[in-house]
């Protein structure tokens, strides 16, 4: 790290920690990797967080941290809502009569009683809550857990979707409700195995958009007829004419081949006599502009939670730089067309085409337990296409025996526009448009 960059972190250790709320600041700062989850110093700090010695002590520390560390902090400081900290830091003089303390000097100082920090603003925010939302960890143990995801959508406070920021547009997203949720779920198959954890990913997605204020509809252990039966009645639901958008979200064992996106929704009845055989294009089929005019040029959103065939992926050694989620702009999907009869269409697959999806067998798939925590967490601020960034920067650190693991797949069909949430924000009677 820089000098000048230190310099900086001891004028915010001397002068600016009464305008630090930790309990906004200290998740940012594990997620942008100013500290590793695994640091020693965590469990000492967790106990006494609000603390002014632990408060001086995590800041100090950062300095430690490596060459980043110092733009990490100012990267969390302005996603934790200390703008104005951040300013103050990047804006600060380095000459020799600002420097008011050393960072040793702070240390000795207070444990001598010499210097009194004032009272620190650890305040929660109206609709956050600590223990439920800055831990923010528990994708960290899915292998660990014996308990499902507990459900708590952190409303959004403000419309994200207005013209503020016109450099791209946005989907309006402000009816109430504000979409209609498919949520389809194979549990007990007549061949294949059980899938247990399902009913918990089917309650959790449920619960999920409920908070967030859409009206969801679920159907559990359907035929492959029945599969498409019960998508082609929501599509044509005269009630998707007065809302925003549209999800559907389909959990169920699943096959296709390496090369090739198309895969395969099993029916509870795969392998019997007189089995109909359902595909994911199938189900997008039904939501076209042409099939269904009711969601033109509103957001259709896919979400597919099955195996893609038997392959496993392992992870390997790299010394690059993290990679992205793979998002492709459907130019190789089995699709010939030419006008824009697919449009507004974001389709995320658990898993690479051609390989298995894993899940937990009591609590449920990797994929969807930690959408949940990310969208619950996080929709309140962030568009939709950024939620499944941070949804896949979660899945990559998984690892399954033999060090396997899975990598989301998004398909973006015409789907050019931010899409915000706003979950559980509504608009008051007779209150504007901004």
């Amino acid at each position: 790290m820089e000098q000048k960059d230190r310099q900086k972190i001891d004028h915010l250790c001397s002068q600016l920690l009464q305008d630090l709320d930790i309990y906004k600041l200290w998740p940012k700062l594990l997620e942008n990797k100013v500290y590793n989850r695994d640091d020693v110093n965590i469990p000492h700090w967790l106990k006494s967080l609000s603390d002014a010695a632990t408060i001086l002590d995590i800041c100090s520390t950062i300095k430690t941290r490596g060459p980043h560390a110092y733009s990490n902090l100012i990267t969390s400081l302005k996603e934790s809502g200390h703008q104005n900290v951040a300013e103050k830091l990047e804006n600060y003089s380095l000459s020799p009569n600002n420097i008011n303390y050393s960072n040793n000097n702070l240390k000795e100082n207070l444990k001598e009683n010499k210097l009194e920090v004032p009272a620190l603003k650890i305040v929660p925010t109206q609709n956050s809550n600590f223990i439920e939302h800055s831990k923010d960890d528990f994708h960290t143990k899915l292998d660990e857990s014996l308990e499902p995801l507990i459900i708590k959508v952190k409303k959004a406070e403000i419309f994200r979707d207005g013209p503020e920021y016109d450099y791209i547009e946005k989907y309006p997203m402000r009816s109430d409700p504000r979409g209609l949720v498919l949520i389809i779920t194979n549990i007990e198959y007549d061949v294949l195995d059980h899938r247990p954890g399902a009913k918990y990913d089917k309650d959790n997605i449920k619960e999920l958009f409920e908070q967030m204020g859409f009206k969801v509809i679920t159907h559990t252990d359907l035929t492959g007829r029945a599969i498409k039966a019960k998508v082609k009645e929501f599509a044509h639901m005269k009630e998707l004419r007065k809302v925003d958008s549209a999800f559907i979200v389909i959990s169920s064992h699943g096959f296709g081949e390496r090369g090739k996106q198309q895969t395969e929704i099993r029916g509870i009845d795969f392998k019997l006599t007189d089995y109909d055989p359902v595909f994911c294009t199938d189900i997008i089929d039904y939501f076209t502009t042409e099939n269904c005019p009711y969601l033109s040029g509103k957001p259709k959103t896919f979400i597919f939670q099955t195996c893609r065939g038997n392959l496993h992926q392992k992870s390997v050694s790299r010394n690059a730089t993290d990679s992205g989620i793979n998002v492709f702009e459907d130019t190789d999907t089995p699709y010939e067309f030419s006008s824009r009869n697919y449009e507004d269409t974001l389709i995320a697959y658990a898993t690479l085409p051609g390989h298995v999806s894993y899940r937990d067998k009591y609590n449920g798939s990797w994929f969807l337990q930690i959408l949940c925590e990310v969208f619950m967490n996080y929709a309140h601020e962030l568009h939709l296409h950024d939620l499944f960034l941070k949804t896949d920067s979660r899945l990559k650190d998984l690892r399954a025996n033999h060090n396997k693991c899975q990598t989301l797949w998004i398909v973006n069909q015409g789907f050019h526009k931010h899409c915000y949430l706003n979950p559980g924000l509504f608009k008051k009677k007779n209150e504007s448009t901004k």
